[in-house]
């Protein structure tokens, strides 16, 4: 939601977004998801593992779950019993007309929103995906200077570049194009989204003429009708940039890293406080381990505040296989932190998600723009880190 002075309000409607901390400092999680705390002020651990997926097109990290209790409580134990294999499926797609369906793009977001008000009122809307921007079309064999792909090649031309959103709501399982009001961005791909609540923050992107943007734009789905709000913040920014990454953690800091300013590769990391006032950014200067930089990685947020950067590929071209756990510590300092054990094998442009204590990642793009082997299919070569701390 927007203010009347044109920012970003985390105090949504229907309260997902919980800003208050206890007395420690420490923010309060949603009430529905019991976590662990941070990890203490002067560590930080976990590590990565694997094994089969038992679909023969991976491996998958199938061991232990996240902490529930406080560290070393005997409910904290990881669970090393036999889990079911992780399958894929395909979805129904249901539309009322050609036009709701996204077709064919990439270079897109896909971001999971909140449900709006209670289940079983007249009022309420399930969870949603919400798919906004990308690339219809690419053109090979353009040497125009100033052009630019979204998968980084020479002589590949962005084509078709859109700003629609689309929503496939999870129950109904029915496509539906929006068309919100406000100040819409301009058409790109390659850009950054994450879910605040019921809200959709984009950043950044490149445009159909090859230059990435870096304004900031919130899209409110909590109004009888979406509308988009072009977010007024103060200060420095992380600057036009495409192929970074953004997330939100602890539901209240957006974090974005890395990417590209069409010069050159960036590492930096920026962090916006969304429950403080004026809004702006700040670029933090992370204790640790040196991320390098990179862009087409994958950031995803574990429900304790943990962000993990996956991935993604560096100036020279080449995909890597490295993962850096990023926490924000109870008395202020941010810290990168590399992950030990085994990781994906070298990638970018795939996908992540956390979902507990595990990290799905699936497909991707090896140097000289070949796939992953099996990523083409919905059941793609697919690894599951398990992040134990």
């Amino acid at each position: 939601m927007e203010d009347n002075d044109g920012t970003l309000s985390t105090q949504v409607a229907s309260e997902h977004i919980r800003n208050e901390e206890n007395q420690e400092g420490a923010p309060i999680p949603h009430a529905s998801t019991r976590v662990s705390p941070l990890s203490s002020p002067t560590s930080v651990n976990f590590r990565l593992s694997a094994c089969d997926d038992g679909n023969g097109t991976g491996q998958v990290i199938d061991e232990g779950e996240p902490l529930t209790e406080h560290a070393g409580s005997p409910s904290s134990r990881l669970s090393t019993g036999p889990r079911p294999a992780p399958s894929y499926e395909q979805l129904a797609c249901l539309s009322d007309t050609e036009a709701d369906r996204p077709g064919p793009r990439c270079g897109h977001t896909l971001t999971a929103v909140l449900a709006i008000g209670d289940e079983g009122s007249t009022s309420y809307v399930g969870p949603r995906l919400v798919l906004f921007g990308g690339a219809t079309s690419i053109e090979d064999g353009s040497e125009a200077a100033g052009l630019h792909s979204i998968g980084g090649g020479a002589g590949i031309r962005l084509a078709g570049v859109t700003n629609d959103v689309h929503c496939y709501d999870i129950l109904s399982k029915r496509w539906t194009r929006l068309h919100p009001a406000g100040e819409a961005p301009s058409p790109r791909a390659a850009h950054a989204t994450t879910a605040v609540g019921t809200m959709v923050v984009t950043q950044g992107g490149i445009g159909p003429a090859g230059h990435a943007t870096e304004d900031l734009h919130v899209l409110d789905l909590a109004q009888v009708k979406p509308k988009w709000h072009r977010l007024v913040v103060q200060g420095l920014s992380p600057g036009p940039r495409y192929g970074h990454v953004m997330e939100l953690i602890q539901q209240r800091y957006l974090i974005v890293v890395g990417g590209n300013n069409g010069k050159k590769y960036l590492s930096d990391t920026w962090s916006l406080d969304t429950a403080t006032k004026p809004y702006e950014w700040r670029r933090l200067e992370p204790e640790g381990d040196t991320i390098p930089s990179c862009m087409y990685a994958t950031a995803s947020a574990r429900a304790d505040g943990l962000l993990l950067l996956c991935g993604g590929r560096d100036g020279s071209g080449m995909p890597l296989d490295s993962a850096y756990g990023l926490v924000k510590h109870r008395d202020g300092r941010w810290e990168w932190v590399r992950a030990p054990g085994v990781a994906p094998s070298p990638r970018s442009q795939h996908a992540a998600a956390f979902v507990g204590s595990r990290l799905h990642v699936t497909g991707g793009a090896l140097r000289g723009g070949r796939m992953v082997e099996g990523s083409a299919t919905a059941a793609g070569k697919a690894r599951v880190l398990i992040l134990r701390r």
